[in-house]
């Protein structure tokens, strides 16, 4: 049992909520039957807009690892990525309150984790790290040149 943040856990191989029963006894239920991390943070940069992604690895509670999930930071506290990235295995308890508490658990369990970058997706100048730069598809330079 691998304990993180103030309320989750992970028990046989699932994300569980640390709580508290009628009489004050600890209760531990889980909250789905699997884990999962946001590894990477990535700021995608189009030149007008950036728009936020978080890249998210997770296994079944049996060990089998889920194809990574790449997802909008906007859609990612609602959850329903689960479903439609990892399918009909991947379960969270049906208890709203405990729905509720995925997002923080996932994100308790990343915070050492996360790999922050920024992909730009358009060419020409940009100032990065208060240098401006030259993008293309070849490299990024100071000068515009390779």
């Amino acid at each position: 049992m691998a304990m993180c943040g103030h309320l989750y856990f992970v028990d046989r191989g699932r994300l569980c909520l640390e709580g508290v029963d009628r009489d004050g006894k600890p209760r531990f239920t889980p909250l789905a039957n699997f884990t999962a991390q946001i590894t990477d943070e990535i700021d995608r940069d189009d030149g007008l807009t950036v728009t936020k992604e978080f890249l998210i690895t997770g296994k079944m509670n049996t060990g089998k690892p889920f194809t990574p999930a790449r997802i909008q930071a906007k859609d990612f506290d609602s959850m329903k990525w689960v479903r439609n990235v990892w399918g009909a295995e991947a379960s969270i308890a049906p208890a709203r309150t405990q729905a509720l508490h995925m997002p923080n658990a996932i994100l308790a369990f990343s915070q050492e984790r996360i790999q922050k970058r920024t992909v730009y997706t358009h060419t020409g100048w940009r100032k990065v790290n208060g240098v401006f730069r030259y993008l293309h598809g070849g490299a990024v330079s100071a000068r515009g040149q390779r």
